[in-house]
C-alpha cells in the first residue's frame, strides 16, 4: 500500500521520494516529493521547501492509466487539477496534501511521526 511505502521512506529520512502504490482497490497514486533545502522530508515540511507532485492512477488488468486528478506545485503555489480545471490548495505543509490523497489512511502516517 502507498501509505506503508511512504512511511518507510519518511523513516529513512529521505530528501527525495518517488513511489507508486495502492491507495484502495483499483485506486493508486504516484508521489514525487523533493526537499529543496537538503533536509529530510517530514510530514511537517512546508511547501516552500518542496517540489511536489501526486498523480492519481487507476489500475487495470495489465496497466495503469492516469486519473483525472493531480496535485502539484510545478508552477508556483500548490494547486490541484481536475480534468481541465485548476484551483489552489491552501495547505501549508506536506501533511495537508497527503491527507487529500490518502484520506483516513493518512492518520496511520502521523502516528509514527
Amino acid at each position: 500500500m502507498l501509505k506503508d511505502d511512504l512511511r518507510e521512506e519518511l523513516e529513512r529520512g529521505r530528501q527525495e521520494i518517488k513511489i507508486r502504490g495502492e491507495v484502495s482497490g483499483t485506486n493508486w497514486a504516484e508521489l514525487n516529493i523533493i526537499e529543496t533545502t537538503g533536509n529530510p522530508i517530514t510530514l511537517g515540511t512546508p511547501f516552500d521547501n518542496l517540489k511536489f507532485r501526486a498523480q492519481i492512477l487507476t489500475s487495470g488488468s495489465a496497466s495503469f492509466s492516469q486519473g483525472n486528478y493531480r496535485i502539484d506545485n510545478s508552477h508556483g503555489v500548490l494547486h490541484q487539477h481536475w480534468f481541465d480545471l485548476k484551483s489552489p490548495v491552501n495547505v501549508p505543509t506536506l501533511s495537508g496534501a497527503l491527507l487529500m490523497i490518502l484520506g483516513s489512511d493518512y492518520w496511520e502516517l502521523e502516528k509514527n511521526e
